[in-house]
């Protein structure tokens, strides 16, 4: 494709032949260990494949683990210099398996993990209130919602306030504050409203307040270490 419809179209160049760009992780893959034909790992990745040569997307990783062995660990296209609006002359640098990547809103299924396994633990109770653990949470008519209308996006808090900077996202007491202070739009759990980023912020502090601890430690402690990742946390590791 001409570069020129590539940019009116916003994607990326894709060559003929995608082996040369195609990353497959030193650990190996084992599917066999898991009791999957490798001929069905395959055929998922040529499903990855046929993705790539839409050109959306200039890099795709993809992990898949089944019964605690690694079955499918590769990378696709590039990290960087292959965007549509990248110029020619930017050096491209490969996707691998270890390129860092932002989630967004992916994060959320990450965070649902985390309170999940609080369950096991026996720590937590999704359908007590966020109240109980979070006294100062039950402001303004939301001592009754629930860890799991948070969960489900029908915590009746969808929003924060528009007028709110954005250099509020990064003050975790003040966002927490506002969202104490916030009235609730329903508070019996019958409507959904996506909670972008409000839902992340409680069931941070409800964790938090529950372990003693920060969530990034929590996430290290029971996930990323146990799982051998490198990169793995919520935004960007002080390191």
């Amino acid at each position: 494709m001409h570069a020129l419809a590539r940019r009116a179209l916003h994607t990326c160049e894709v060559p003929d032949d995608l082996s040369a760009i195609t990353f497959r992780d030193r650990g190996g893959e084992h599917p066999d260990r898991a009791g999957i034909a490798q001929s069905a790992v395959e055929s998922v990745w040529q499903s990855v494949e046929r993705l790539y040569r839409t050109g959306v997307h200039p890099g795709i990783q993809l992990s898949i683990r089944h019964r605690g062995h690694q079955v499918l660990h590769r990378a696709l296209g590039h990290a960087r210099g292959n965007g549509p609006h990248d110029p020619a002359a930017v050096a491209r640098m490969p996707m691998t398996t270890d390129t860092p990547i932002c989630y967004f809103s992916a994060s959320k299924a990450v965070t649902a993990l985390l309170m999940h396994m609080l369950v096991e633990q026996g720590r937590l109770n999704l359908m007590d209130p966020v109240s109980y653990y979070c006294p100062e949470f039950a402001q303004n008519g939301k001592r009754t919602i629930t860890v799991h209308q948070i969960l489900s996006h029908r915590g009746g808090i969808p929003a924060i306030p528009r007028e709110t900077p954005i250099e509020v996202l990064w003050d975790r007491d003040e966002i927490w504050r506002l969202l104490c202070a916030a009235r609730p739009v329903e508070v019996d759990g019958s409507k959904v409203a996506y909670h972008a980023i409000t839902g992340g912020f409680v069931l941070q502090r409800v964790l938090e307040k529950i372990t003693g601890d920060t969530i990034e430690s929590y996430l290290d402690k029971y996930l990323r270490q146990p799982m051998g990742m490198t990169w793995f946390t919520y935004g960007i590791a002080s390191d």
